[in-house]
């Protein structure tokens, strides 16, 4: 009989609540709350309910603050997820200084810098959205066979860096009074040559956990994506970043 409901969990929510409880109700509402576990929606809090939760869930999630490196809880929820394998992601709130954070890291989990860290901004509703965004990107990668991570962090980082230049680009256009036309609108999917079956995608997002079986036969993707054309600058923009940009209307 679990200690909580239902017994297993997509995400393990660590943090502080001195110093992230905002952060972490927010995620768990993006996240899905049946899908989180946080202590703050548990009817057990204890220390035994806590490892239960590492052990049970897919991805651990860590929000980085001044008080995490010294909170005793904190420590040993990182140490039990790195005991029981589970797949880590990190994040933090944006008025935060990450980089001082972790360099109060004790030695034992110094390695935890070695994590990219998703920055959340709770001033700005789209870049809190954007914030989301990457650490689904990073469970899902997290939960790839290594080989295939890396495969997949490469190609998205790239993708990810081409869109978030179009979208300053696109930032500009309008500025100028520039119209943003649709072009050449299909569904926005990375499509499998091997099956021809078509996945749930985007430049931004990259290539999706479902489709790691067909990476690791070989398998290569093309992309289908709705783009914008500006009438008078020479680029075009994805469709999902233009209406992510925190100027969109």
């Amino acid at each position: 009989m679990p200690l909580n409901h239902p017994g297993k969990w997509k995400f393990m929510i660590s943090y502080v609540q001195a110093d992230s409880i905002a952060e972490a109700l927010s995620l768990s509402f993006e996240l899905g709350r049946d899908d989180c576990w946080l202590d703050n929606n548990m009817d057990d809090k204890s220390e035994a309910a806590m490892k239960e939760a590492v052990a049970n869930s897919d991805i651990f999630l860590c929000l980085l603050s001044p008080g995490y490196m010294k909170s005793a809880y904190c420590k040993k929820e990182v140490l039990w997820a790195q005991e029981f394998k589970r797949p880590i992601v990190s994040a933090y709130a944006a008025k935060y200084n990450v980089g001082a954070i972790l360099k109060e890291a004790p030695s034992e989990l110094a390695w935890l810098s070695a994590i990219d860290s998703k920055k959340l901004d709770l001033s700005d509703k789209e870049m809190f959205n954007v914030g989301v965004t990457k650490i689904k990107r990073a469970a899902q990668v997290a939960q790839l066979p290594p080989a295939v991570a890396a495969q997949t962090t490469s190609a998205s980082a790239a993708a990810l860096e081409f869109n978030m230049s179009n979208m300053v680009k696109g930032s500009s256009c309008r500025a100028k009074g520039h119209i943003l036309t649709p072009r050449g609108k299909v569904d926005s999917n990375w499509k499998c040559t091997g099956r021809k079956e078509f996945k749930n995608g985007c430049l931004g997002t990259g290539i999706k956990v479902d489709d790691a079986k067909d990476q690791m036969k070989g398998q290569k993707f093309w992309a289908q994506i709705p783009r914008y054309q500006c009438a008078e600058c020479d680029y075009d923009l994805c469709e999902k970043c233009y209406m992510a940009h925190p100027g969109y209307n």
